[in-house]
């Protein structure tokens, strides 16, 4: 039998695997944490409902006693009376009594004269089995006080294996919807106790149809995602957008401003990395050959434009999935915030974002380089060699599906208009559907309007627009916009898989309880201001070894955001939710899986191994200056303003003290 070729770095990842599989089993865990979880869910559960009573009750006394555990609140209640709780020291933590009151809708009083008694007892915890046995007893006036017992299981180590599960699949397979399908499956098949029978059904109908794909939140996001990508393809069809990047590049005159409209360019087109990567290096590749910018420079500049700007982009191909994801992360945490808000509130401290913007710009405006990418820029400059000696371009991508026909005209406002449709139709919905008009404050609009609904709406609106500006100017026939719709939106297929598992795992991961697992392992041993930065680095380091930044995020939200949560409150999460979404787009700009840095060494004709190499210091460098200055320096709580100024400050001086002059003198232009 003849092994694979890569049968060293599987085997590798098999042996990692394993070994941390195991790893986890041993290590030590807050019981106490855990226990106070299992009480929690017993006392809010279904469990009690109808079958811990053994003795006939009214309706509403048995309304009272639901919802003096919290599970109930009917209307007749008056839940101005005072009751009195008692309950066992291990029970009485302030986090315990706070969600006791959150959930139950009664107000507790510290008199013991009050004729409503709630006793909570823990009678014991068996760790064998890993439940907590609590016992429960309620007084009424004129009753007899009433005491029943709840079991309920705790949390165990294979809650959190799913994630885990998910990362090794990706690192052997590397095949990222077949990793999320198979640590789903096994996921639930732990949920249930080993029954395979049930897992599928629970799988197929619960956490990927019922939990996942059937919701109007779901739909809208995933017709929005789809209905986007469409418009800039019937853009990209009609002429629009290679007009729209042809009317910035007259600008450029030289060396250093053909790169700086480059990256311009990359700024422009925003709302889609495929877009950006695809449209702004077939087009400024003839204009930069010109000035002798090597390949490997004009590439980097469309790879570090195209994902950063996009991911925090207000209007982009990206924000579906990141606030559809963050939208089941509040949800789930139970904050007042949306999706959108909780995407807001990050986009501030997206340092590895920023930064990347940054340091291009910088590099252009001080005419410096360093390291592999130096020696690229100084062998174009003096030699007018393009690419490096044996190169392969990167040629073997599709691009004509983006490319209009050659007697189409390209007219830069077919893009510009069917953009601003979006942008304004979107933006005036979320104002219209949160009350802005009729009172509310901006920030109450943005939280409580239908946010997927209004994008979608706007999406189809644009898609529209690019349709009918394409048909009325005889551009392009109906036929071939739709198919050019069609065609764009099929090639996010692939996204919206990721996306609808992401979020069966999201639900799992609460019915698992992993991340109250994660908390119990870390609590009381980790300080939250070293989480933001621990989970930069873990995305950084799954998104390379995988190539995808989507796939990084879909796994590891569900999982880190409530650790954040519990560990450090509001802030931590936020920062740490910037640090899940900035540490999957440094991996996808580093790995050589990556579609978008395939896509750009393509689009630039650039050996792509050169891309990878001369790419990787740069962006290395600026990962280390987000995480220092940027998640660790604001989460040991340095005002923003601060740590981004000191951020801007070290870029620019590691390329004043490292890198060097590109060219020594402008080039004359190579015919």
């Amino acid at each position: 039998m003849t092994l694979p070729s890569n049968w060293k770095r599987m085997l590798l990842v098999a042996v990692l695997g394993v070994i941390g599989i195991m790893a986890v089993q041993w290590v030590p865990v807050n019981k106490a944490y855990l226990t106070e979880q299992a009480i929690k869910s017993a006392l809010t559960g279904k469990t009690l409902k109808h079958k811990a009573f053994t003795t006939s009750l009214s309706m509403q006394e048995l309304s009272y006693l639901d919802m003096a555990l919290g599970v109930m609140v009917q209307p007749q209640f008056d839940a101005e009376r005072n009751v009195y709780l008692q309950c066992s020291k291990e029970l009485c933590s302030p986090s315990f009594v706070w969600s006791l009151r959150k959930v139950s809708n009664l107000r507790f009083t510290s008199d013991k004269n009050a004729p409503q008694r709630l006793t909570l007892k823990t009678t014991s915890v068996t760790d064998k089995v890993m439940k907590a046995d609590v016992r429960f007893s309620a007084t009424i006036p004129g009753k007899k006080a009433m005491t029943w017992a709840v079991k309920h299981k705790m949390v165990r180590w294979l809650s959190i294996l799913p994630p885990l599960l998910a990362i090794f699949f990706a690192l052997l397979t590397r095949q990222i919807l077949l990793s999320l399908f198979l640590s789903l499956f096994l996921g639930v098949v732990f949920l249930f106790d080993g029954s395979i029978g049930v897992a599928i059904k629970e799988t197929a109908v619960t956490y990927i149809w019922k939990r996942s794909f059937y919701r109007e939140f779901s739909f809208s996001i995933i017709l929005f995602t789809l209905s986007l990508i469409g418009m800039i393809n019937v853009c990209s069809r009609n002429g629009g957008v290679r007009g729209l990047i042809e009317k910035l590049a007259r600008y450029a005159s030289g060396s250093r401003s053909s790169r700086l409209i480059t990256a311009l360019m990359g700024l422009v087109i925003f709302f889609d990395d495929y877009a950006n990567s695809i449209m702004v290096g077939n087009t400024m590749r003839p204009l930069t050959d010109r000035y002798r910018v090597s390949r490997e420079k004009l590439a980097y500049l469309v790879d570090s434009t195209a994902a950063p700007i996009a991911g925090v982009a207000l209007i982009s191909t990206w924000i579906g999935y990141e606030v559809g994801l963050l939208g089941d992360l509040a949800g789930n945490l139970g904050l007042t915030t949306s999706g959108y808000q909780l995407f807001l509130s990050s986009l501030p401290l997206r340092f590895y974002c920023w930064l990347s913007l940054v340091f291009v710009f910088v590099g252009i405006l001080f005419n410096r380089d360093f390291g592999t990418m130096l020696k690229a820029e100084r062998r174009a400059h003096e030699t007018g060699q393009l690419l490096a000696e044996g190169a392969t371009p990167m040629v073997n991508v599709d691009l004509q599906r983006v490319e209009p026909d050659d007697d189409v005209p390209h007219r830069w406002y077919n893009a510009l208009i069917p953009v601003a449709t979006v942008l304004v139709l979107g933006l005036g919905y979320i104002l219209w559907d949160g009350g802005y008009f009729r009172g509310s404050s901006l920030s109450g609009a943005f939280g409580s309007a239908n946010t997927p609904r209004a994008f979608l709406v706007a999406s189809l609106a644009g898609s529209l627009v690019a349709i009918l500006l394409s048909i009325s100017q005889r551009l392009i026939s109906l036929t071939e916009s739709i198919r050019a719709w069609f065609t764009g939106a099929r090639a996010m297929l692939f996204a919206v898989g990721i996306l609808v598992f992401a979020w069966s795992m999201g639900a799992l991961a609460k019915d698992l309880g992993t991340a109250h697992y994660l908390i119990a392992m870390l609590k009381g041993n980790l300080s939250p201001l070293w989480v933001p930065l621990l989970i930069f680095l873990i995305a950084a380091a799954i998104s390379f070894a995988t190539g995808t930044s989507w796939g990084t995020m879909g796994i590891l939200l569900p999982t880190v955001a409530p650790l954040a949560y519990q560990l450090g409150g509001e802030f931590i999460l936020v920062l740490s939710v910037g640090a899940v979404l900035d540490g999957s787009i440094f991996g996808d700009h580093c790995s050589p899986l990556s579609d978008t840095t395939l896509f750009s060494s393509a689009a630039t004709s650039c050996d792509h191994i050169d891309h990878v190499r001369t790419q990787a210091p740069y962006a290395i460098t600026v990962m280390s200056v987000a995480g220092i200055f940027g998640y660790l320096g604001v989460a040991m709580k340095f005002p923003l303003w601060i740590c981004l100024t000191l951020a801007v400050v070290a870029l620019v001086a590691i390329f004043l003290l490292v890198g060097q002059p590109t060219t020594l003198e402008e080039p004359t232009p190579s015919t």
